[in-house]
């Protein structure tokens, strides 16, 4: 009778979080088989619209790159299957002219900011089963504000920060 246990973890945003916080989520656990990032991500490429399923068949920082061994492909079908490659940086691309230009620089249609990290993670400690699930949350022409100012590092908003930005600039 084998027993599995499901371990939910937040690393926060930006890559070395994401690399830190998994890394030691993994350190109090023996024998961790499978890991599944999830979270949001921009579209790149025109035809990303808000709230499509991405499960990328690459994972690419600006210098590495990694192919996640987990399929998911009986569980999850998302529509936009031919959506394969997602790079990892570690600033939000908030224009559809950034966009654009990374996608035409990198061949690259989504971005996020930890999924490189919890791949390389993964390679690093071994873990042959992972895999990266993503929801776009700003298309390839959608334009993303920049809301740094009013989030911590794990994508909360911190609420004063927040009345006073949306005060003083309400559009």
């Amino acid at each position: 009778n084998d027993e599995y246990i499901l371990v939910l973890v937040v690393t926060g945003m930006g890559l070395k979080r994401a690399y830190d916080g998994l890394k030691q989520a993994l350190s109090m656990f023996q024998n961790v088989d499978c890991v599944i990032g999830y979270g949001l991500a921009g579209g790149l490429i025109k035809t990303a619209k808000r709230g499509d399923l991405i499960v990328p068949k690459t994972v690419q920082t600006l210098d590495s790159k990694w192919v996640p061994l987990l399929s998911l492909k009986h569980f999850i079908s998302p529509k936009n299957e031919h959506w394969n490659k997602l790079l990892s940086v570690d600033k939000v691309v908030s224009s559809p002219i950034d966009k654009a230009g990374i996608y035409a620089a990198s061949g690259m249609e989504v971005v996020d900011m930890e999924s490189g990290s919890w791949a390389k993670v993964c390679v690093e400690s071994n873990i042959n089963a992972w895999a990266i699930v993503r929801s776009v949350l700003d298309g390839g022409e959608d334009f993303l504000p920049d809301m740094s100012r009013i989030l911590n590092s794990y994508g909360d908003v911190i609420v004063p920060k927040a009345i006073l930005h949306f005060l003083f600039h309400p559009g």
